[in-house]
């Protein structure tokens, strides 16, 4: 709350497979949930398919949940669970897959079969630069419109940043 109001905070990001807990945990993150939803905070989930507790099926629990909160899905379940990912991207309003760690042909479908702004860029993966993540997407997303969205249109209204 504090950081919401005072400090300008205008997202969370929350790591299960970090900090050991359940994307889908609703003792432990509703408080959170309800703040974020209270103060129009995006929430940013690492979602990888790279363990049992962060999938994205357990996501959509909770994106289900907030339906008036912005969930970003980091990794789109790229790994093991990448077609989960699309899916649960597909068929909630509130969700945002982000490309992060994603082979370029999961960045082109997810970009032709997401809804529009519901597919952007990420850069949450210590192994890739930004001008690979930025290259890759100008590479692998043909349309114009959707790479607009893809490269910061997205992200940009989903944190209440104006786009120029």
């Amino acid at each position: 709350k504090r950081c919401a109001e005072e400090w300008g905070l205008k997202g969370l990001k929350l790591n299960g497979f970090r900090h050991c807990y359940s994307c889908a945990d609703h003792v432990l993150l509703d408080p959170l949930m309800k703040l974020c939803e209270k103060y129009h905070l995006p929430v940013i989930m690492h979602v990888a398919g790279d363990n049992c507790m962060t999938t994205p099926l357990q996501f959509e629990e909770m994106a289900r949940s907030y339906p008036e909160v912005t969930f970003i899905m980091a990794h789109g379940g790229n790994l093991w669970l990448a077609e989960d990912g699309t899916d649960v991207g597909a068929r909630n309003k509130n969700v945002i897959v982000d490309s992060t760690s994603m082979e370029g042909f999961r960045v082109t479908h997810n970009s032709k079969v997401l809804p529009l702004g519901h597919f952007a860029m990420g850069s949450d993966w210590p192994l890739n630069n930004l001008k690979s993540i930025v290259y890759n997407i100008k590479r692998c997303v043909p349309d114009e419109t959707a790479r607009e969205w893809a490269l910061g249109r997205a992200m940009a209204q989903a944190f209440g940043i104006e786009w120029r």
